[in-house]
């Protein structure tokens, strides 16, 4: 990578590997969840998710990049921390609020590449992205934002265990 050209078209390669391990990783998770609006929140997510990869295929199909052959080690990490933590004897509560936790983990991940790839767009002055990334970003902050809202109910109750 030579210049700034060059990280914004990773950053994008890392957001889409991102999405698409998700994808797998959030059916398994709202399949875990025991609280009803814990397992829509994941699976409303699940949605959007695959929306996000899919505005990613879109910008690299502007950019004129491949977005596939990256893998996001840093995510590909958290899954496997979800796995390990799903794998353990846990009351439904206790697994909820980690699942929370964890989902929390990905959300500021991807905010924050979101938010990097939001920025060099715009010092790049690519305005035909701009817009779709700024939309992704908006529903990573909207998503973190309700599961915080459902982590506090559900660590109230993890609490009283």
């Amino acid at each position: 990578m030579k210049n700034l050209n060059d990280l914004f078209e990773n950053q994008i390669r890392m957001l889409y590997s991102v999405e698409d391990q998700l994808i797998g990783s959030l059916q398994k998770m709202a399949d875990n969840a025991t609280d009803g609006s814990l397992e829509k929140a994941f699976q409303d997510h699940l949605k959007q998710t695959k929306n996000h990869k899919y505005r990613l295929e879109q910008i690299g199909e502007q950019l004129t990049i491949d977005v596939s052959g990256y893998t996001c080690t840093a995510i590909k990490g958290i899954i496997d921390e979800v796995d390990d933590f799903l794998s353990k004897d846990l009351s439904d509560v206790v697994r909820d609020a980690g699942l929370i936790a964890y989902a929390q983990q990905i959300e500021h991940h991807e905010i924050a590449g979101y938010g990097t790839a939001c920025a060099y767009a715009e010092e790049l002055s690519n305005e035909a992205v701009i817009d779709k990334l700024q939309e992704t970003l908006k529903e990573e902050k909207t998503t973190d934002e309700e599961l915080n809202d459902i982590a506090v109910r559900i660590n109230a109750k993890a609490e009283k265990r």
